[in-house]
């Protein structure tokens, strides 16, 4: 029963609730940046689901780098924020970690806010909420920098999600976490292997 219940737990993980409308052409396409679930339950000093803790330092000064960059050049600067409904019996897995109304879900006071473009999601793609979706086509924008937590999860589901839709998608492999390098290591070769374009911050 404890096999189960954690094959239980790791499938919702992965499954991609958006639906597969593709983006057109528009006449002054648009570049975003998403920065995601950069949040304290996941890269705070008292994280309840924490990244690999070497990692932690050097991805918020990587991140917030290409924040300022991205925003003095123009950029879109888009934030997402990971929840979890307060009655997910799947919560248990997770260490309760970014429970709605908690402050788990909060973006780490350390991370560089420039705009108030901040989307909730209560499934691993960003794609999955609407609004989000809808924001990017009103505003023309075709092309997403992605960086954030968790590398291979909600990162690599929106990557995935909007190569499919269409944007064109570039991967900051540098600025990146996960529990392990190593799940960091397989998200880029898939992603890679996928056709999306992979990218350092250093080369921003």
């Amino acid at each position: 029963m404890k096999f189960l219940g954690v094959i239980f737990f790791i499938i919702p993980l992965f499954s991609c609730t958006s639906s597969d409308v593709k983006i057109g052409k528009y006449e002054n396409p648009q570049r975003a940046l998403l920065v995601i679930d950069m949040q304290e339950d996941y890269i705070g000093e008292h994280a309840k689901l924490p990244i690999e803790q070497n990692q932690i330092e050097n991805l918020i000064i990587t991140v917030n780098k290409i924040i300022e960059e991205f925003h003095m050049d123009g950029y879109e600067i888009i934030y997402l924020r990971n929840i979890f409904r307060e009655n997910d019996i799947k919560n248990i897995f997770r260490n309760y970690a970014a429970i709605e109304g908690t402050r788990g879900i909060e973006i780490d006071p350390r991370i560089k806010i420039v705009s108030e473009n901040i989307f909730d999601k209560y499934s691993p793609s960003a794609f999955s909420n609407s609004d989000f979706e809808n924001y990017l086509i009103q505003h023309q924008i075709n092309e997403l920098y992605v960086c954030g937590v968790m590398a291979d999860q909600c990162v690599f589901e929106t990557a995935a999600d909007a190569f499919n839709k269409n944007y064109k998608v570039n991967y900051f492999a540098d600025a990146v976490g996960s529990t392990s390098t190593k799940n960091i290591e397989k998200a880029e070769k898939k992603l890679s292997r996928k056709g999306i374009n992979i990218v350092k911050a250093q080369g921003t």
